[in-house]
C-alpha cells in the first residue's frame, strides 16, 4: 500500500513539474484574477454571504503575441490588442488607450478614457470615470499568482464539500 502511495505521489509531482515546464515555454502569458464579493465594485454590488470564500475566481485570460499584436483569450472569447489604440512592445509590455461611453453609478458617461496596460507582466486597468478608491478596488485582484488563484479554488472546493475538496483540489494544479 505504501508503495502505491509513493507511485501516485511521484506521478503527481511528475505531472506538476511537466505542466510547469510546458507553461514556461508555450509563448503565452496567463493572467488570473478574482472578484471580491464583500465590497462594491464599479459594476457589481457586494453579495457575499459571510460563509463562502469572499474571493470569486474569474476566468483566466491568456495573452499571446502574434504579428505585433496581442491576442487575449478569456474562455474562448478572443480579443485582438493592436494599433492604432495600442502600443505593443512585447508580450509583457503593452498599453492601450481608447474612449467610449460607459455605464457608471447608474448613468451613462460619454467619452470616458479607458486604459489597459501590461507592464513587465503585471496588468492594470484604468477608467477616467473612477475615483481613486474605485481604481484601487478594481485593480486589487486583477492580477494574482497561479498559486493564489488555485489555493482560492481549493477553498471553494472544500466549501462545497470536504469530499470534493479532497478529490478536486490536488487535481486543479495539474488540469486547470
Amino acid at each position: 500500500m505504501l508503495k502505491l502511495v509513493k507511485i501516485i505521489v511521484g506521478l503527481y509531482l511528475f505531472c506538476l513539474v511537466g505542466k510547469l515546464a510546458i507553461s514556461l515555454f508555450d509563448g503565452k502569458l496567463t493572467r488570473y484574477s478574482f472578484r471580491d464579493q464583500s465590497v462594491d465594485n464599479v459594476s457589481l454590488k457586494a453579495n457575499w454571504d459571510g460563509k463562502s470564500p469572499k474571493l470569486l475566481a474569474l476566468n483566466p485570460t491568456d495573452y499571446k503575441l502574434v504579428n505585433n499584436s496581442i491576442i487575449a483569450n478569456t474562455s474562448g472569447s478572443l480579443r485582438e490588442i493592436k494599433s492604432p489604440d495600442c502600443i505593443v512592445m512585447d508580450l509583457k509590455n503593452w498599453e492601450c488607450t481608447w474612449q467610449e461611453n460607459v455605464f457608471h453609478k447608474g448613468k451613462i458617461i460619454n467619452n470616458v478614457t479607458l486604459n489597459e496596460t501590461m507592464e513587465d507582466g503585471e496588468y492594470y486597468f484604468f477608467s477616467s470615470a473612477w475615483s481613486f478608491n474605485e481604481l484601487i478596488i478594481e485593480n486589487k485582484y486583477r492580477d494574482v499568482s497561479y498559486l493564489h488563484y488555485h489555493v482560492n479554488g481549493c477553498k471553494w472546493d472544500f466549501y462545497d464539500s470536504k469530499a470534493i475538496g479532497l478529490i478536486v483540489c490536488p487535481l486543479r494544479f495539474i488540469f486547470n
